[in-house]
């Protein structure tokens, strides 16, 4: 174990002064045991939001109370679940159903062991 502290310049750590200062009468208007606290501009508007829950570090977005993984999106079948892309906007999609959908590439990238991809109808396997 070290016996050494390392120290960072121009970094603030502790209370921040705020241009308005909150009150004393600030109140969560909702249960907020293991909801992420979210507020505005106005100081004394404080929420707990139910759809972002982080609980034993577990995040979960969507409606369950109790996460059970590490990120856990919970949603309807109407409503995509996740979107990883770059910013070609090429990437995956999770679909409220379930499916996962690749987005389709114009022309095919430099081949990668273990990759995938889907261009002109056609799928691709990395071996």
């Amino acid at each position: 174990m070290s016996n050494q502290i390392g120290i960072v310049d121009n970094v603030t750590v502790g209370p921040y002064p705020l241009a308005t200062p909150i009150s004393s009468s600030n109140e969560i208007p909702q249960d907020g045991d293991n909801y992420v606290i979210t507020g505005d501009a106005d100081a004394d508007n404080l929420n707990a939001n139910a759809q972002l829950i982080f609980k034993n570090n577990k995040l979960n977005i969507g409606d369950n109370p109790d996460p059970q993984y590490k990120l856990e999106v919970n949603g309807g079948n109407n409503e995509d679940l996740l979107l990883i892309k770059n910013q070609n906007n090429k990437g995956v999609k999770i679909k409220g159903d379930g499916v996962l959908q690749l987005t389709e590439f114009s022309s095919l990238p430099t081949p990668q062991e273990g990759g995938i991809i889907y261009s002109n109808n056609n799928f691709f396997v990395g071996i």
